[in-house]
């Protein structure tokens, strides 16, 4: 097993471990779609920034520095897809909270 294999199997063991609204979980979904992305899989690193986009909107503030890495994570993966407009919206996102 690689290292993003094993990094991937104990980030999914966190989010089995602990409830949904945990910062550690959203910080899971983040490193797993990070993982993805680097893969080169987008559309499922996507999948999992956008959960723990969610996660981390609803349990922290808006400048929270968690909110600004994943707006930029997800930035890059609609560039890679070629969403311009969503990813302009994300990278806006980093600017306007930097």
């Amino acid at each position: 097993m690689n290292e993003l294999n094993k990094a991937e199997w104990h980030y999914q063991l966190r989010i089995r471990e602990l409830s949904s609204d945990h910062v550690d979980v959203g910080i899971a979904f983040s490193n797993i779609g990070t993982i993805y992305t680097d893969r080169g899989e987008h559309k499922k690193g996507k999948t999992y920034l956008r959960r723990a986009f969610n996660i981390f909107r609803r349990i922290s503030s808006v400048d929270d520095l968690n909110v600004t890495e994943i707006d930029f994570n997800l930035a890059s993966v609609y560039s890679h897809v070629e969403n311009t407009k969503a990813a302009l919206k994300h990278k806006k996102s980093v600017t306007n909270s930097t």
